[in-house]
């Protein structure tokens, strides 16, 4: 039992973590959650937990005594969507108070790590109990920091499957599947940058109307959560046609989550049409950059550029380009729009690839 010199008791007290080798990434959003638990006695009767509770606790240097967020740490009351999942500790008992936080380090080196308790509550004893090095309550904690990385090609799947359009469509149209490679990870999240939100055009990317207007190209992404199967609208020329397209449809609702979902879409105008201009589409051939961020259950991250622009089988890739000042992002691919290629209008190959650097946009 440790007392301070008030009087105030601390029969109990205690910090750990979920399990007894804490393994903590050093990327600074990897979370692990530390538990204090506490009872407190004054005057040989209980301080009830809902007096109790409204302790202020600081998770210390071991040695130093300094709060650990002096020392490059982070420490939340609530976890982000990188924490470590594990079996909180048992050992409750009536009286017990458990406080939760959740730490995470960029820092290189591991930190053994105590705790203070500060009770100062009107009509109670006050009262402070140190955990560390030099005092006679001797808990703590030391997380093992494993290093962070970053994310490459050779770390993912790009997997496409034929898709699934309404009945009848003579559409050609792939979709591209984005998921971790790398043993006991998984990408549980995806921020998106550059594509369209405009309705009916949402989730457009890329865009090349080849051939003289004839035949259109399109890329997609679907970076919306929670990520289910769904149809959404591609090819939409209003007033002359439109598809639409079954996206997340591979995978379990898990799999869906740790997959990110891009569309591949080709359509040929039969007759003597053509496809028209319209809504955000001004030029016969255009581009947005699209990044992707991913991030595995660790938070360990990676970049990645979805290649919005080369779409065209049968094109040979472009280097030419000019930002559109229309829209943040926006690229005209610099090029002679009468450029005529027999293409078989029933069978072209798709083409989307995905790079872990810029290409020459």
């Amino acid at each position: 039992m440790n007392k301070d010199n008030s009087g105030l008791l601390f029969p109990k007290f205690n910090i750990a973590t979920d399990t007894s080798d804490p393994i903590l990434f050093n990327n600074g959003n990897n979370q692990i959650r530390v538990y204090v638990t506490y009872k407190l006695i004054a005057n040989g009767t209980l301080i009830p937990p809902d007096i109790a509770k409204k302790a202020s606790i600081t998770l210390l240097n071991y040695i130093s005594e300094n709060p650990i967020t002096n020392e490059g740490w982070n420490v939340a009351d609530s976890p982000n969507d990188f924490v470590t999942q594990g079996t909180p500790p048992g050992g409750l008992e009536s009286g017990d108070v458990q406080k939760v936080f959740y730490i995470s380090t960029q820092n290189i080196s591991s930190m053994r790590i105590g705790f203070k308790i500060d009770f100062n509550v009107p009509g109670y004893p006050s009262g402070t109990m140190t955990s560390s090095l030099n005092s006679d309550a001797r808990k703590s904690i030391e997380p093992r920091l494993q290093a962070s990385f970053i994310y490459t090609i050779k770390d993912i799947n790009w997997d496409k499957y034929k898709a699934t359009t309404y009945s009848g469509d003579a559409s050609v149209v792939y979709n591209y599947y984005l998921s971790c490679n790398k043993d006991s990870y998984r990408f549980i999240k995806f921020d998106v940058n550059g594509y369209l939100s405009q309705s009916g055009y949402y989730g457009l990317c890329g865009w090349c109307l080849a051939d003289e207007y004839k035949n259109f190209y399109g890329a997609y992404i679907w970076p919306d959560t929670p990520h289910q199967t769904q149809q959404k609208t591609i090819i939409n020329f209003p007033g002359d046609y439109s598809s639409v397209v079954t996206i997340y449809d591979q995978y379990s609702e898990q799999g869906n989550r740790e997959h990110l979902c891009c569309t591949w879409a080709y359509n040929h105008h039969g007759g003597s049409g053509k496809w028209n201009l319209g809504g955000p589409i001004s030029y016969w051939w255009q581009y947005l950059e699209t990044t992707i961020k991913v991030y595995d259950q660790y938070g360990n991250s990676g970049y990645f550029w979805l290649d919005t622009k080369n779409i065209n089988p049968s094109y040979s890739e472009s280097n030419n380009y000019v930002l559109d000042s229309r829209l943040h992002n926006l690229y005209n691919v610099d090029a002679n729009d009468n450029i005529s290629i027999t293409q078989n209008a029933s069978t072209p190959n798709p083409k989307l690839n995905i790079y872990d650097h810029k290409p020459p946009f």
